[in-house]
């Protein structure tokens, strides 16, 4: 299957995977990267040509550059990090459970 580049076909914006990783993370393990990325896609399906979108100029698919933009937005605003027992993985903090608590049907860019 050929990849398209054109990522303004994929239709989910990254903010919409702020409140998925969090609710994965909300147990306080470590969880790798990829198990996230698979529970985000349970929620979230995707069709085999979304999931081969890629970034214009980029070599990078959209979907995970999409999740890794949350997890960006996650870790600046400290409501994870990294995690401590496996590599490429992430664990929730203090502040991102009480982000959880007061938005648990989805938190925001804005309510970080």
């Amino acid at each position: 299957m050929a990849r398209s580049s054109r990522s303004k076909d994929f239709p989910y914006a990254f903010p919409v995977y702020l409140s998925p990783v969090l609710r994965i993370l909300g147990d306080g393990e470590d969880h790798p990267v990829q198990e996230i990325r698979q529970r985000i896609l349970d929620d979230f399906p995707l069709t085999a040509e979304e999931l081969s979108l890629r970034r214009p100029g980029h070599n990078v698919d959209v979907f995970i550059n999409k999740v890794a933009l949350a997890f960006n937005r996650l870790v600046f605003h400290k409501a994870i990090v990294s995690g401590q027992n496996m590599p490429e993985s992430y664990r929730i903090t203090d502040h991102g459970r009480e982000i959880l608590k007061r938005h648990p049907n989805g938190a925001r860019e804005r309510d970080l």
